[in-house]
């Protein structure tokens, strides 16, 4: 039997290998035992930095349902009181609102009934007014229209419009107050 040379490097290498593996992996387990335990301590390590990652998660989601239940809270109160220091202010005021799409429905909704419990009424639009729809008006709120400003106040009342730019309800309506106060 002729045996390749090519056979006996490749013989040669693998048992050259598999020497040097049984020779790390035996003195891992034999001189350094202090290794072994290293990484019995990091293990540790990293376990229980995992359970306090896990309880300081559970804390702050607690605090998060106890912050959105008082953000709930809040918001409700400051509907009531908002309604009820507006109660008669804006009193058979007529209101329309321009919107392009940048307004939500929740926004609306809540700017109505707002709106409503002060004695006010309002009607929102997509597009623009005309002349003869502002009889009896008070005013036409623009909500972030500033592409159509120039053109909608060409030839009419200027007093009649309000551009309003910002992107809170509240001001909105302090706002209306304060151009019905004036």
């Amino acid at each position: 039997m002729i045996i390749n040379f090519r056979y006996h490097i490749f013989t040669i290498t693998a048992i050259f290998a598999a020497l040097g593996i049984g020779i790390l992996i035996g003195s891992s387990f034999v001189a350094d035992q202090g290794i072994v335990e290293e990484q019995k301590r990091i293990i540790t390590k990293i376990g229980s930095d995992i359970n306090n990652i896990k309880n300081k998660n559970l804390s702050l989601q607690d605090k998060l349902v106890e912050l959105e239940k008082e953000i709930e809270y809040r918001q409700k109160m400051e509907k009531e009181i908002l309604s009820l220091l507006l109660k008669d202010s804006l009193k058979e005021k007529k209101y329309y609102m321009v919107d392009q799409g940048s307004i939500s429905l929740e926004f609306k909704n809540e700017l109505k009934e707002i709106l409503n419990k002060a004695g006010a009424w309002i009607n929102i639009i997509d597009g623009p007014i005309n002349n003869d729809d502002l009889e009896g008006i008070n005013k036409v709120i623009y909500w972030n229209c500033d592409q159509i400003k120039n053109e909608a106040v060409e030839g009419v009342q200027q007093e009649k419009y309000l551009f309003y730019n910002q992107e809170d309800l509240l001001g909105l309506i302090l706002t209306l107050l304060k151009e019905e106060k004036t």
